[in-house]
C-alpha cells in the first residue's frame, strides 16, 4: 500500500529528484522574480510617498497610482496616471 507508483517511485529513473542529471532535462516554465500575490517593486510610487510620507502610495490594477491619505475619515482618496499628475492631485487636495 505503501509504493507509490509512477516515474517518482523508480530512483534510477532520469526524473527522480534527487538525481543530478534530471537537471538538465527540465525547462523553465514561468521566469517570474516574484511569488504570486506579491507586489512588484514600483519606482514612482516610491518616489511620490518619499516625497508625501503622510500619504499611502500604490498601482491600481488599471495602472493609474493611487494615494491615500493615512488616517483620514472618510478616506480622502486621489488618482493620476503618473507620478507627476499624481503630484500636482496630492498637492492641490492638502
Amino acid at each position: 500500500m505503501g509504493v507509490p507508483v509512477g516515474s517518482w517511485s523508480n530512483t534510477r529513473s532520469a526524473n527522480f529528484p534527487g538525481d543530478r542529471t534530471c537537471l538538465t532535462a527540465f525547462t523553465p516554465v514561468c521566469t517570474r522574480m516574484y511569488p504570486v500575490g506579491v507586489d512588484l517593486p514600483d519606482p514612482e510610487a516610491a518616489n511620490v510617498a518619499a516625497e508625501f510620507p503622510g500619504w499611502k502610495i500604490e498601482r491600481g490594477l488599471d495602472g493609474l497610482l493611487y494615494a491615500q491619505l493615512v488616517g483620514s475619515h472618510p478616506p480622502l482618496v486621489v488618482r493620476g496616471e503618473d507620478a507627476a499628475e499624481l503630484r500636482g492631485q496630492i498637492r492641490t487636495t492638502t
